[in-house]
C-alpha cells in the first residue's frame, strides 16, 4: 500500500510500515507545523500524501481522520519566539492555504490550533499524567530527554517542550504522526519512551528532503544541516532561505520561473516534479516526465506547477473569495 510513495520519491523512511499496513478501524493521522509569514509549495507534498493515505486505508476498511495540529502555543508560550498578535495573524493565512489546499485536491484535512488542545481538559488530564511519568520513571525521562538537541539538554525547563508534544500527540489518540526527515531523530526515542509505558505508542512517516531554489550561497552549517534534512516544509523562511522558496499563494508565476531557470540544484527540481506528479494524479492527470536533460526537465517543472498546483489553488482561492462575498450580500 505504501511502497509506491516511496518508489515516487514522497516518502524517505517509515517506522514500522508494517504496522500502518495492518491498520484498522479508527485511523488517527496528524502532522504538527509552526508557520511565518509564508506559505511554502513543499507543504502540498505533505497535504497530498494525508490525503492519499486516507483514500488508501478508507479502501481497506479504516475509518482515517486526518487533522493538521498547528503549534501556535509552542510558539508564544513554550519557547516564547512570537508574540500572540503575530502567531494568530500568521496562523490564519496557514489555514487559508490548507483550507485551499483541502478544496483544490479534494482532502478533508482537519485543523487545530494547539493552543485550542491545551486549554481542554483531555490535554490537562494527559499533560498530568506524562508529567507524572516523567517524574517517576527515570528510564522514561532519559528516553525523553533523548528527543531534546544535545546542545540544549542543560537548559533549564528543557523537558517541557518534548513534554508537551508528547502530551498533544497523546491527546490526539495519534496513530500515525507524518512530518519532515528530522523529526524522525526525535520520534524514535519518543516512540522507545513509550515501550512498556501506560501510553499508546504511534507510528511514523517522514517525507522526502525539501531543497532550496535558486543559487543561494549556503553557510557550511547550514548546507550540511540541508544535506542531512532539508530545509523545514512548513516554514518558508527556515534557515532564511525565504526568496529562494516557492509560494503557491503568494508568489507570480514569472517570479517561479525565473527561480527555477536559476536552480543549481537539480534535486529541488526532481522534487517540486514529484509534487506536481501526485498533485496530477489527484486532479485525474496522469504524466510521466521519464528521463530528461536538466534544462528540459526545469522548463517541464515550470509547466506542470502551474498547471497541477499554481492555477488550481488559484482557482480555489477565487472561488472562496466569491462564496464569503454571497455571504456578506
Amino acid at each position: 500500500m505504501l511502497d509506491r510513495y516511496v518508489d515516487d520519491r514522497i516518502v524517505d523512511t517509515f517506522l514500522t510500515q508494517q504496522e500502518i499496513e495492518d491498520s484498522q478501524g479508527t485511523v488517527n493521522i496528524m502532522m504538527g507545523q509552526t508557520f511565518d509569514a509564508g506559505q511554502p509549495v513543499d507543504m502540498v507534498k505533505y497535504a497530498l500524501f494525508m490525503m492519499e493515505l486516507s483514500d488508501r486505508l478508507e479502501e481497506k476498511g479504516c475509518r482515517p481522520n486526518a487533522t493538521w495540529l498547528l503549534a501556535d502555543h509552542f510558539m508564544t508560550e513554550i519557547n516564547s519566539d512570537k508574540g500572540s498578535t503575530k502567531a494568530d495573524r500568521e496562523m490564519q493565512r496557514r489555514i487559508a492555504y490548507l483550507e485551499a489546499l483541502n478544496q483544490t485536491y479534494g482532502g478533508r484535512i482537519g485543523m487545530l490550533p494547539s493552543s485550542q488542545l491545551s486549554r481542554t481538559q483531555q490535554y490537562t488530564a494527559m499533560l498530568a499524567r506524562v508529567q507524572g511519568e516523567v517524574e517517576q520513571d527515570p528510564e522514561f525521562k532519559a528516553k525523553l530527554m533523548k528527543t531534546i538537541p544535545e546542545d540544549r539538554r542543560g537548559s533549564p525547563g528543557a523537558l517541557q517542550y518534548p513534554i508537551e508534544e508528547l502530551t498533544t500527540i497523546l491527546t490526539m489518540d495519534t496513530d500515525i504522526k507524518v512530518g519532515p526527515p528530522y523529526e524522525a531523530l526525535y520520534d524514535r526515542p519518543a516512540r522507545e519512551s513509550l515501550d512498556g509505558s501506560q501510553f499508546k505508542r504511534y507510528s511514523g512517516v517522514y517525507l522526502t528532503r525539501a531543497f532550496p531554489f535558486g543559487n543561494p550561497d549556503l553557510r557550511p552549517k547550514v548546507k550540511e544541516g540541508i544535506e542531512m534534512f532539508g530545509i523545514l516544509p512548513y516554514k518558508k523562511d527556515s534557515k532564511d532561505l525565504g526568496k529562494y522558496r516557492i509560494d503557491p499563494m503568494n508568489d507570480s508565476m514569472e517570479k517561479v520561473e525565473r527561480l527555477l531557470r536559476e536552480t543549481k540544484d537539480q534535486r529541488a527540481v526532481d522534487d517540486l516534479v514529484a509534487i506536481c506528479s501526485l498533485a496530477g494524479k489527484r486532479l485525474g492527470t496522469e504524466f510521466n516526465v521519464g528521463e530528461l536533460a536538466p534544462q528540459r526537465k526545469t522548463e517541464m517543472a515550470a509547466r506542470l506547477y502551474e498547471e497541477t498546483i499554481y492555477r488550481p489553488i488559484e482557482g480555489a482561492r477565487i472561488a472562496e473569495t466569491l462564496r464569503r462575498m454571497d455571504e456578506v450580500f
